[in-house]
């Protein structure tokens, strides 16, 4: 997962001592910056600064808001033990892209691990607002966060693999989504100490068949939980315990 660090420059904060929930919202508008979102709230609402935690755009990425040790400004009544999450759109009317889905999850997933939360709801569930919007699919939200569940495109993933196989090892795949010899016979040895990309994709679909890779969630970097999962996988499976991603256990990711 990567957090973009927005870099925003903000009044007095103060820091927050208690961190039991998660609340989503929407600011109820397309195509605004975190920039925007936070100048709004400075110059015109005359806080502190934005008042969001975390700002997940359309496409996926990720923005770092107000410091995440910080008292939010986003819910009366709950800002001071709680971490906000936006989303952008306006979920009255639209419906929400499955990147923006998936990334927002992957980041409550994250912090679900990081601070031992178990509740989240929507600003409108301690609120009386209509905000995160009828359209948000917050119920999907809260069954995913019981078992740190990804929505998977099984087929998107492939895609995503043969990508990388292409990029990093010039492989020459073609990147249609579909696991075949050529796309088995390409793929590498991936063990601890690893970083990047494929790392990442090993451990959503690690998450996805349900082996936790740690409360860091699938962050590109090949460390102890993730060791631990591929330990557990490939013992499960009965294909030998090494730790280590070669060709049994990608066959086992490609087919699980």
């Amino acid at each position: 997962m990567n957090i973009i660090e927005s870099n925003l420059s903000f009044g007095s904060l103060s820091k927050r001592g208690i961190t039991n929930k998660i609340i989503l919202h929407h600011p109820e508008c397309n195509g605004w910056t975190i920039e925007r979102l936070h100048d709004l709230h400075k110059n015109q609402f005359k806080w502190s600064g934005i008042g969001y935690h975390f700002y997940v755009r359309k496409g996926g990425s990720i923005y770092r808001g107000r410091p995440e040790w910080s008292i939010g400004a986003h819910c009366p009544g709950q800002n001071a033990v709680s971490i906000s999450v936006c989303l952008e759109g306006n979920y009255m009317v639209d419906n929400m892209p499955e990147e923006q889905f998936n990334a927002a999850m992957e980041l409550v997933i994250y912090l679900k691990n990081k601070y031992g939360i178990t509740e989240i709801g929507g600003h409108g569930d301690y609120y009386s607002t209509d905000c995160p919007g009828v359209n948000f699919p917050l119920e999907k939200f809260k069954g995913n966060l019981k078992n740190n569940k990804l929505v998977f495109n099984y087929r998107e993933w492939i895609k995503k693999v043969q990508r990388e196989l292409n990029i990093q090892f010039g492989s020459g795949l073609n990147e249609d989504g579909y696991y075949g010899p050529n796309t088995q016979k390409a793929t590498v040895l991936v063990k601890k100490g690893a970083r990047g990309n494929l790392t990442k994709l090993i451990q959503e679909k690690l998450i996805n068949i349900g082996y936790s890779v740690g409360k860091w969630g699938a962050d590109g970097a090949f460390g102890q939980g993730t060791y631990d999962a591929v330990l557990r996988l490939q013992t499960d499976k009965y294909i030998g315990a090494d730790g280590i991603v070669g060709p049994n256990t990608w066959r086992i990711l490609f087919t699980s």
